[in-house]
């Protein structure tokens, strides 16, 4: 029974079609003129191809991609803007893309997303235009160079207090960004403008209780979750840790005795993972995978269990899939099968979450 109920968890959890939140924002078009409406809030990587839009939260979206608008922008939020750019780091082809708009002024600054991570694009005082980019290891094999450190060396000739922090600057959001401001202020320029919002990590805390029982096996679990998760990478995205236990009971075959009987197992860890959720709605099929620090008991130590490991504690690897609905805000009903030290039994139960 076990198998084809993993199976269809994950059936489940590779279906699940993704449907996250929409927010307030605006879009503005090739013509210039603005519409006000919801943008859906996504990862800047995904953003950089394109954003869905709804003038009303009932209508249905609509993708807008850079040959469409010219910016959009989230209330309170970051905004993105349309910049073409010759890419170093892929055989210098011309792409048209969305980056957010970091800094506005003699030097404008852009981040532009890949794969989480970020390049940058700059404007000049001179209306010259460059592609920032880190070291990087090229499809080839062979080592690229970066060359931010050059570009934001030459754009602070006149400011040669700044120019000093070039050589020893780190490539990040925070550090590039806080360098072009200082250049901007250093060159007199009092319309510069740091347009860049942090996006905060978000912590929720979870308390799950749940269990099952069959004909010769039985689960009866309890788990404390603090989960964090970082918008600005992905909504989906969690890293948790916090307290797990079980008690787990099997009828099995002893290799020792040569007859069956019932072998109890209680399993306390602190376990340190990585979960994804596929949705961010009331229903929420989940995967996770990490390690913990784990202790192991057995009760019945006559016994001998084949399928699980002998150490009593240390590191255990982790791996599950779930699934969590929430027909309250705070309130979900929970289904959870895990492997840490071996094949737990899946549980279902009740799960409260606090913000």
């Amino acid at each position: 029974m076990r198998y084809p109920f993993l199976l269809s968890l994950l059936i489940l959890c590779l279906s699940a079609a993704s449907q996250q939140r929409f927010a307030k924002g605006y879009i503005i078009l090739k013509n210039r003129d603005s519409l006000q409406g919801y943008l859906k809030n996504e990862t800047d990587t995904r953003l950089s191809r394109g954003v869905e839009f709804r003038k009303d939260l009932n209508d249905t979206s609509e993708n807008l991609t850079p040959l469409l608008i010219n910016e959009f922008g989230f209330t309170d939020g970051n905004i993105y803007k349309v910049i073409t750019y010759s890419d170093a780091l892929d055989g210098n082809k011309q792409k048209t893309e969305f980056a957010k708009f970091l800094i506005e002024g003699k030097n404008s600054l852009y981040a532009v997303a890949k794969n989480e991570a970020y390049t940058f694009y700059l404007r000049d005082a001179n209306d010259s235009s460059y592609f920032l980019y880190d070291d990087v290891i090229l499809s080839t094999g062979l080592e690229e160079r970066g060359n931010f450190r050059s570009i934001l060396h030459f754009i602070a000739t006149n400011c040669p207090a700044v120019q000093r922090r070039a050589e020893s600057l780190s490539f990040g959001e925070v550090a590039v960004m806080n360098y072009v401001r200082d250049v901007n202020a250093c060159l007199g320029d009092k319309q510069s403008m740091v347009h860049y919002k942090k996006v905060k990590s978000i912590i929720h805390f979870l308390l799950y209780g749940g269990g099952i029982a069959y004909t010769d096996w039985s689960n009866i679990t309890v788990q404390g979750q603090m989960r964090i998760v970082s918008p600005g990478i992905s909504k989906q995205m969690s890293v948790v840790i916090g307290l797990y236990y079980a008690h787990i009971v099997e009828f099995a075959f002893s290799y020792r005795t040569y007859s069956n009987g019932y072998y109890k197992t209680d399993i306390l860890s602190l376990p340190f993972q990585l979960q994804y959720n596929l949705t961010d709605t009331k229903f929420q099929p989940l995967a996770y995978c990490g390690f913990s620090l784990a202790y192991k008991k057995n009760e019945n130590p006559d016994l001998y269990n084949p399928k699980g490991i002998l150490k009593n504690y240390g590191l255990a690897l982790i791996g599950g899939i779930g699934i969590e609905y929430f027909p309250m805000k705070q309130l979900a009903i929970k289904a959870d099968w895990r492997y840490e030290l071996l094949m737990h039994p899946p549980t279902i139960g009740l799960a409260f979450k606090f913000k």
